[in-house]
């Protein structure tokens, strides 16, 4: 698999993992002592290391950055076998 490959995918499991929390929290009633501590602790937690926007700045390195990692590595090495033209219309850079 490639790295580009690899940042798709996890990509799609990142948005997959961030469909399940959201679906997890929304099953606590709203408001109450549980759904606080759930969204203050293990949601809060995992939506972190996701790289999810609300939680920004919060993670060292989040699921968000290595995909970001992948994808400038994938980008570096087509640009390495003078792959110009392709990686700058598949990576969506003006370089």
């Amino acid at each position: 698999m490639s790295k580009q490959e690899t940042a798709d995918r996890l990509a799609e499991i990142q948005e997959q993992v961030s469909e399940l929390m959201n679906e997890a929290i929304g099953l606590l009633d709203r408001g109450s002592m549980v759904h606080s501590r759930a969204k203050s602790y293990w949601y809060g937690q995992i939506k972190t290391a996701l790289g999810d926007d609300e939680y920004a700045g919060q993670c060292m390195h989040s699921m968000q950055d290595t995909v970001e990692a992948l994808e400038e590595e994938a980008f570096e090495e087509a640009m390495e076998d003078q792959d110009y033209d392709e990686a700058l219309a598949h990576y969506g850079r003006n370089e």
